[in-house]
């Protein structure tokens, strides 16, 4: 097979599953959760008990972590439904001087969109909206639970059966395949890790500056831990925004400056240090893989962007063909030597 014919085997897959995105995105968390829980599934498996047991011992830990944030998520609902009436007082303050601002320096249309946005309307509709959502969510982690059940209990045998059906493949090398899901499993347990650490200084932060809801920023931070480039930003908006509507300007700043703080220590300096090694791919290709993802299976495929790049890189480089995309995006310091002119 040539390149090019290789090339459109790949954008046809691709395509299929973004077809398929309603049964590929369940699969593919299913298999993540499967893989970062393997340390917990070993354990099971060290003191000889059955793969059903492995597989019930992991679903009630990630059971127990769902309930965990789903009775974290009623909590700061109630506490967001108790103090909307204060929000929206400092919301139409806000938009009062907004529309003094604006009428002060004739930005007369400006000034009737503003005040011709009525807030309840909007908010309504937003919650209205994300119903529908959270009922599908709910559905996602059903299925999940399920897919990763039996996944648990295929996955003893799992690497001995890759071997044997890679086995006759001279142009497939099964212990590279196995050696690339053990850097998925690292990749994950990076992120939780550094996710985890982030979520907690956030969380101490906030709340030392006096901040509201600061578990949610917590919980807010390390999910968007997964996502690349972006995560960060998506994480400190809302905070940020809260804090100069209660705090000002001075608070908002501050919120700013902690955030900023810990990404760059966490994860600008340290976290790709280790992730650059890890994962083997350049930053140029976890950018490009965030956008190609989250083309073809949506917000949870930005989420999965670095793994699946990573399995994507594995299969290229088996070619002979194609193996210069996989040259393109591995991660290569340059040499100092040739940095030097």
């Amino acid at each position: 097979m040539n390149a090019v014919a290789a090339t459109a085997a790949i954008v046809i897959v691709l395509g299929a599953m973004r077809l398929a995105s309603g049964v590929v995105v369940p699969l593919l968390v299913a298999v993540c959760v499967t893989i970062a829980f393997q340390p917990v599934a070993a354990f099971v498996q060290r003191r000889g008990w059955r793969p059903i047991v492995t597989s019930m011992v992991t679903l009630f830990v990630f059971a127990v972590l769902l309930g965990a944030a789903g009775l974290l998520g009623v909590t700061i609902i109630g506490e967001l439904v108790a103090s909307a009436p204060e929000h929206r007082a400092h919301l139409v303050e806000l938009r009062a001087a907004a529309l003094a601002y604006l009428d002060r320096h004739d930005l007369d249309a400006a000034a009737r969109s503003l005040a011709d946005l009525d807030l309840e309307t909007w908010a309504s509709g937003r919650l209205a909206s994300s119903v529908p959502l959270l009922l599908g969510l709910v559905q996602t982690l059903g299925l999940v639970l399920l897919i990763t059940v039996f996944i648990q209990l295929e996955a003893p045998s799992f690497g001995a059966r890759l071997r044997r059906a890679l086995g006759s493949q001279p142009a497939i090398d099964a212990g590279r395949a196995m050696q690339a899901l053990a850097d998925v499993q690292r990749y994950l347990i990076v992120k939780i890790a550094s996710g985890a650490v982030k979520a907690s200084l956030i969380g101490v932060t906030t709340f030392a500056i006096g901040l509201d809801y600061p578990l949610l920023w917590a919980g807010l931070a390390f999910v968007l831990n997964f996502l690349p480039v972006l995560g960060p930003l998506a994480a400190a908006a809302p905070p940020v925004a809260l804090a100069a509507l209660t705090m000002g300007p001075a608070g908002a700043i501050a919120t700013a400056t902690l955030f900023l703080v810990i990404h760059l220590v966490i994860g600008a300096i340290a976290e790709p240090r280790v992730l650059g090694r890890v994962c083997g791919l350049s930053p140029l290709a976890i950018v490009l893989s965030l956008a190609l993802w989250a083309f073809v299976l949506g917000p949870v495929g930005a989420m999965l962007a670095v793994p699946l790049t990573m399995v994507l890189k594995l299969v290229v480089e088996q070619h002979p063909h194609l193996s210069w995309a996989a040259r393109l995006l591995a991660y290569r310091p340059v040499a100092r030597e040739l940095l030097t002119p």
